[in-house]
């Protein structure tokens, strides 16, 4: 569950629900749980619910509103100071739930607070085995990111936007975090230029 209004938290709830089988993604308002959710919620009772965001995002009524609803479900809260170490924590747990299957890890990073970026990513992910999506920003590596990094220790990095969303010092900072992980970055002129990059790794060949 994440906010319907917030394209950070639904990029990486997207990209959780497509490392986790059985699932899917629902909408909420900050504080209101919308009646769409709700009956999904009552018709298909799940075993876990996880929300992703803070309170600021998902408020705590709406969390006692899903509890009331599934009261036999797990319910968990996944949430950070910023959308960086939100996003962070999302892919720890993406991580953590895969079955170790000899399949290394791969990362995959864009801009948080690019939408067209997110979107992208997280597709680019659900087609990527192995792998989560986290967040930079324009500014540089942020701490929850680098430190994901280091614990996950990936074989590849992929990077997905351009200099302005992903600058080039950040991605040497990156390197140096990584030193031995193949990086990749997927990028062009519009942001329509780098969703066709996407796709163009993620489609079979013509």
């Amino acid at each position: 569950v994440a906010n319907g209004w917030s394209p950070a938290d639904i990029g990486v709830a997207a990209a959780l629900s497509a490392r986790t089988a059985g699932s899917a993604v629902l909408y909420t308002a900050a504080s209101t749980l919308p009646a769409a959710s709700l009956a999904v919620l009552e018709d298909h009772p799940p075993g876990r619910v996880i929300i992703v965001g803070g309170t600021a995002a998902v408020s705590s009524d709406v969390e006692d509103a899903i509890r009331v609803a599934v009261p036999a479900a797990s319910v968990t809260r996944i949430s950070g100071s910023d959308r960086s170490v939100t996003a962070a924590g999302v892919a720890a747990a993406v991580f953590a739930a895969l079955s170790p299957d000899g399949t290394a890890p791969v990362l995959v990073l864009a801009n948080g607070w690019s939408p067209p970026d997110i979107g992208a990513a997280a597709a680019l992910s659900a087609r990527t085995p192995n792998s989560a999506v986290a967040f930079m920003s324009a500014s540089g590596l942020p701490t929850a990111t680098a430190a994901l990094l280091r614990a996950v220790n990936p074989d590849r990095v992929v990077l997905v936007g351009g200099s302005a969303a992903i600058t080039p010092a950040t991605e040497t900072s990156i390197r140096q975090t990584v030193p031995a992980a193949l990086l990749r970055r997927y990028t062009g002129a519009t942001r329509s230029h780098t969703a066709a990059e996407v796709a163009r790794r993620t489609l079979p060949r013509p």
